[in-house]
């Protein structure tokens, strides 16, 4: 159910720039090996920044990461147009996505109460994600992006979708460090956040928060 977008080469952490001053920009970056065993270097937030996202500027993502229910997403974000509820054989798995008017909200409930939302796609400038003060929303113009991005942004293959050419991505590091005090990435990379772009028109097209599960 989740389509996590994968990475096949160097990423970029996406920053934003307003019109009067720079947005505070994260320059960490770590080792990291891709699915190809490729070892390449990418930019990171902190697990405590990671925490601290809000949806539309006011919804804390930390709540919503781990909703219980359909109902305490509703609560959260308001009555979606459409759902559509999946139980998987044997019940251990229930998901269900949330199509709302300009994002899709997916949910996942395994057996034994482990519960919360696995991704968040949003299409339209009325929804954003706040990221350490930085807001990402669709429509924004690719020159807002910092030169790093717009230099680095990669082919994007994941959505079929035409209005899609390019990507760019930022992971999330772990809350702990690993044994040696290394920098670990949470999920080993599986939670990250992409932005979307359109060439020709240079703007945002789509912001998409994914992770492995709850």
């Amino acid at each position: 159910m989740n389509r996590l977008a994968i990475v096949t080469s160097v990423v970029f952490i996406v920053v934003l720039i307003s019109p009067n001053e720079a947005e505070a920009q994260t320059e960490k970056k770590l080792q990291y090996e891709d699915m190809h065993g490729q070892t390449v270097q990418t930019p990171y937030i902190s697990y405590d920044v990671y925490q601290s996202i809000t949806v539309n500027g006011r919804i804390p993502f930390r709540k919503l990461l781990s909703v219980s229910s359909v109902d305490e997403i509703i609560r959260s974000l308001g009555k979606p147009e459409t759902i559509d509820r999946q139980e998987f054989s044997g019940r251990e798995r229930f998901g269900a996505v949330l199509h709302y008017e300009g994002a899709t909200v997916e949910y996942d409930r395994y057996e034994g109460g482990v519960s919360g939302i696995t991704s968040i796609e949003i299409r339209s400038p009325d929804w954003s994600l706040t990221v350490g003060g930085t807001k990402l929303r669709p429509g924004m113009s690719v020159d807002r992006l910092s030169p790093a991005v717009r230099e680095s942004l990669q082919k994007d293959t994941t959505f079929d979708d035409p209005k899609i050419d390019s990507f760019g991505i930022v992971h999330v590091t772990a809350p702990d460090l690993g044994k040696s005090g290394e920098v670990k990435l949470l999920q080993d990379g599986r939670s990250q956040i992409t932005v979307h772009v359109n060439e020709e028109s240079s703007t945002i097209v789509m912001v998409r928060f994914g992770r492995l599960g709850p």
